[in-house]
């Protein structure tokens, strides 16, 4: 029913106030879990990608509700902009889909997720919900109740996304969002199937680096990123590392590395003195309670006081930490599209992106305009690449007009 972090967080959110205690009448209704907040402002939990959506509806004096999406822990002021949660809800809905016999199991839990989902509706009354990934529940309670729901981009999607591809467009259409905003136009392409099906597929950029790339006077959070003491990597060129998880069940291959692959570690092991490696965790390895174990392997493989840092990499805003890097090393991390907007090339060290691969459709654009290039998990192949290659004047970022988009929303 729910794996054991689940039932953890559960126990510790049980005694969470009730649907009916959620006030009514916000504009927007704004759905996000832990582990997508990729950053901590002021002491708090941030979502870099919905919180940003957050404040510009501020400035444009809309009033928001956010909720936690199941199971989630940070929660009220333990996060920003005091989400609510519903854990509770969705194991009795679970259970009780659970204990029911006859038909589709998967279709009865979905179901009973919904009407869940219907009851938070019902209860704030917003005009449109805005979502990391809007599960199926949530969308059919919003296509019942007649509230448009859009999932906002946060990571890759494209062509080799099946989930963007395939699943939601070969699935029952009440799973499928009303509108999607996407980062870039290889998104809006992936999802033409959904524009020809009357969804709305808007071109909006990425909410969190627009306003490091595009800024705006009187952001407040982003003058207090830049405010803050820098990395300092200079005089040597500097490598970021983006780590991922997930990639055993990913690949299907239970021999794959966990981590880092041994390549990558030999190559930084054998140039530390030469370069500045910057190693950085995701998110979800940051807020899922796998953060110990990832930075004990680091300290076990690094040491705790060398040149390779990860602490303060992970800490700091992502477009910041770009800005002060020259080379960008990954497996099939979205980084890559991040870095390129910042003309940083990328080492992908997967054999997986050639003709019938699994990652066939990733990074195109990237690939075609030498901001990413994949590279044998080699430690010498890697140092030569690092050797032969720096920043570029080379830029994807296309940006968007993400303020008159949610005004266009919010007016219909």
């Amino acid at each position: 029913m729910v794996n054991m972090a689940s039932l953890k967080t559960l126990l510790a959110t049980f005694g969470h106030p009730g649907i009916k205690s959620f006030p009514q009448g916000a504009d927007v209704l704004l759905v996000r879990h832990d582990i997508d907040c990729g950053y901590t402002y002021k002491g708090l939990p941030y979502s870099h990608i919905l919180d940003s959506v957050s404040d510009i509806l501020d400035g444009m004096g809309r009033t928001r509700y956010s909720v936690a999406s199941p199971y989630s822990s940070l929660i009220g002021g333990k996060a920003y902009g005091s989400p609510v949660c519903i854990n509770r809800q969705y194991a009795w809905a679970t259970l009780a889909a659970k204990l029911k016999s006859g038909g589709d199991p998967i279709r009865a839990n979905v179901r009973a997720k919904k009407e869940v989902w219907k009851r938070v509706i019902e209860a704030v009354s917003p005009k449109v919900i805005f979502s990391i990934a809007p599960g199926p529940e949530l969308c059919w309670a919003a296509s019942e109740s007649g509230i448009p729901a859009y999932d906002i981009q946060h990571g890759v999607i494209n062509d080799g996304h099946v989930v963007y591809k395939e699943v939601l467009r070969d699935g029952p259409q009440e799973y499928v969002p009303s509108g999607f905003l996407c980062w870039d136009q290889t998104a809006a392409e992936t999802l033409a199937w959904a524009s020809a099906r009357g969804r709305e597929v808007h071109v909006v950029g990425n909410p969190w680096f627009a306003r490091f790339i595009e800024r705006e006077e009187g952001d407040i959070l982003v003058e207090d990123a830049l405010s803050r003491k820098g990395i300092g990597v200079k005089g040597k060129k500097t490598v970021l590392v983006t780590l991922q998880w997930g990639l055993r069940e990913f690949f299907k291959d239970p021999d794959y590395y966990e981590i880092l692959p041994e390549s990558l570690i030999k190559a930084i092991k054998e140039s530390k003195e030469k370069y500045n490696w910057l190693l950085r965790l995701h998110p979800v390895q940051v807020r899922s309670g796998t953060k110990e174990k990832v930075t004990s392997f680091l300290e076990r493989e690094f040491g705790k006081e060398g040149a390779i840092r990860w602490e303060e990499p992970t800490k700091q805003p992502l477009p910041l930490l770009l800005a002060s890097c020259d080379l960008h090393v990954t497996d099939c991390g979205s980084t890559t599209l991040e870095a390129a907007w910042y003309g940083i090339p990328t080492a992908l060290l997967n054999d997986r992106y050639e003709i019938g691969g699994v990652l066939e459709e990733y990074f195109i654009l990237e690939r075609s305009m030498g901001l990413a290039t994949c590279i044998q998990q080699e430690a010498s192949h890697i140092l030569d690449w690092i050797g032969s290659h720096g920043k570029t004047d080379s830029s994807t970022w296309i940006g968007g007009d993400l303020r008159n988009t949610l005004n266009s929303i919010l007016r219909a």
